[in-house]
């Protein structure tokens, strides 16, 4: 098939059905749990072909369609966050993303807006995080997760707040205006040195 995703597939598949025959027969009044498997490292790429005259992607074989119930958590570790998904320097991940859109409507993003290794030197996604999303929304993700630099024990920067506000407005509407969230964050956050901190 191509990629490992495929085997992962048709695997997940054969459990979503048995846990849902499962739930049918023994809790026949609830909906059956739906899986979700790892689209991560080497099973990051879908089992698709592409069509270059189309400009479309489908299914290698009926087999590699995921069941309704089934989703996938697409983790493109290899991106680059500085640049959108779409970007000549993410072809791999724009092809990966619109190869699930083909196999699913059940896609979960995670992404990577922070440098794992060294989680106090920001990467400044603030240009693409916006485009990203909508880009997402529009091929088929119904979640995601922006994984930053959040979490730092002694308090992140203060850019680090201000990308982790905007993500979260434009994680519940992507279409939101990113400099009024900007200065909604700036004068509220900073109080009156707002503007300063903003400059």
């Amino acid at each position: 098939y191509g990629t490992n995703s495929a085997v992962i597939i048709q695997f997940a598949n054969r459990v979503q059905e048995a846990v849902n025959q499962w739930f049918a027969k023994n809790h026949p009044d609830r909906e059956p749990t739906k899986l979700i498997f790892f689209a991560y490292y080497e099973t990051v790429m879908p089992p698709v072909t592409y069509d270059a005259a189309t400009d479309t992607y489908k299914a290698i074989d009926d087999s590699v369609m995921l069941h309704e119930d089934l989703g996938v958590m697409y983790a493109p570790i290899g991106a680059s966050y500085a640049h959108t998904l779409t970007d000549a320097r993410n072809k791999e991940a724009e092809s990966a993303i619109r190869g699930w859109n083909a196999l699913t409507d059940n896609i979960y993003t995670w992404l990577y807006s922070l440098h794992p290794s060294h989680a106090f030197i920001m990467i400044d996604t603030f240009e693409v995080m916006q485009e990203n999303y909508q880009f997402l929304l529009e091929n088929g993700t119904t979640f995601l997760y922006d994984q930053t630099d959040h979490y730092q024990e002694n308090g992140s920067s203060s850019w680090s707040s201000a990308k982790t506000y905007v993500m979260s407005k434009l994680q519940w509407n992507a279409n939101l205006n990113m400099e009024e969230l900007l200065e909604d964050f700036f004068a509220n956050y900073f109080d009156k040195a707002g503007n300063t901190m903003k400059k």
